[in-house]
């Protein structure tokens, strides 16, 4: 798939949540996310939604299970939302390890995936900053389709202008409320690789699957 977009906001003077992320350690982790998504290849037929319907019911699943099956084989799992109980309570993926300084507990990442409907972006946001705010993780980052993927999409599905909207008002109310640390977060908006000939409207999906001894190198 393609990092189409990359929304960064400042979270600290001039520095962005990008930015906060290599500078806090975590940086790894953030290019295991990028990787597991450019080398998941997912192809499409040309059929964009109709009448406010998806011709593509079965694709945000397909997607979720792929990229949960690469960081998986990376490590990653669900994590518990700070105060939340329940199975629907949790980040969609974490990872999470010492950081190896006395004065620092444990320092990791939270990724929620975002393909379905855009309003429960309000919920993925409010969960990332909670556990940010906590100490529980460095950052999180926001998986949504870009605006143009979007249009093969549900009407109400996420896209990345209208997650992007959400997490500025996010920021700006946090901003408004005099917090002193914004939560180091970001989105990346995927895209399809590119158009495939089928006699249905459908689609095709192959993703990485790593060695845990070599996490980065995908097994072919």
């Amino acid at each position: 798939m393609i990092i189409k977009n990359i929304l960064a906001p400042k979270v600290a003077g001039t520095h962005s949540a990008e930015e906060i992320i290599f500078r806090r350690g975590v940086g790894d982790l953030y290019t295991e996310i990028r990787d597991v998504i450019m080398k998941t290849e997912l192809l499409i037929t040309d059929t964009p939604r109709e009448e406010g319907d998806t011709r593509f019911k079965k694709l945000p699943s397909a997607i979720n299970r792929s990229l949960g099956e690469s960081l998986t084989s990376l490590s990653w799992k669900p994590r518990q939302a700070p105060g939340a109980a329940g199975a629907l309570s949790t980040s969609d993926w974490a990872k999470v390890r010492p950081s190896g300084l006395k004065y620092m507990g444990n320092i990791g990442i939270a990724l929620e995936v975002q393909l379905g409907n855009h309003y429960q972006f309000h919920a993925d946001v409010q969960r990332l900053g909670e556990a940010i705010l906590q100490g529980e993780i460095i950052a999180g980052i926001s998986i949504v389709p870009s605006d143009r993927f979007a249009l093969y999409k549900a009407d109400r599905g996420a896209s990345f202008s209208n997650a992007s909207e959400k997490l500025e008002r996010w920021i700006g109310l946090w901003v408004a409320s005099g917090a002193i640390l914004l939560p180091s977060i970001m989105i990346l908006a995927i895209e399809f690789d590119g158009f495939i000939n089928l006699p249905e409207p459908g689609f095709r999906i192959k993703y990485p699957l790593y060695d845990p001894v070599n996490p980065i190198e995908p097994i072919e």
